[in-house]
């Protein structure tokens, strides 16, 4: 009985102890999962910019041959770095290049 006696607060204790560690580790992963999320969306909001920039070409009076290519090499670029899909790629590669057969036409006409 002495012994139950001396080892019951031990337990107690120790129980204690365990419990905080499992809620610190709980606040942590909390913690963790909002910083994840965060930098997520940072990472498509920065993506979507990107691909915004690349492919907002109307400030250009006359967007040349040499510019929209340096685009579309840069377009690449992010693709081959798996910073953008397939789709994204082909899309605003796709846009580029009709708007810069369209500029030409449009040259040839006038």
């Amino acid at each position: 009985m002495a012994l139950v006696i001396a080892i019951l607060p031990y337990c107690l204790a120790r129980a204690g102890a365990e419990s905080e560690k499992i809620a610190e580790v709980k606040e942590k992963t909390e913690l963790q999962k909002e910083i994840n999320s965060t930098l997520l969306d940072h990472f498509i909001l920065h993506r979507i910019s990107l691909l915004f920039t690349l492919t907002n070409i109307e400030h250009l009076s006359t967007p040349t041959y040499e510019q929209i290519m340096n685009r579309v090499d840069y377009l690449k670029k992010l693709f081959d770095e798996d910073l953008i899909s397939n789709d994204e790629y082909e899309q605003a590669k796709n846009y580029l290049l009709i708007t810069l057969k369209d500029n030409l036409k449009q040259r040839i006409d006038s």
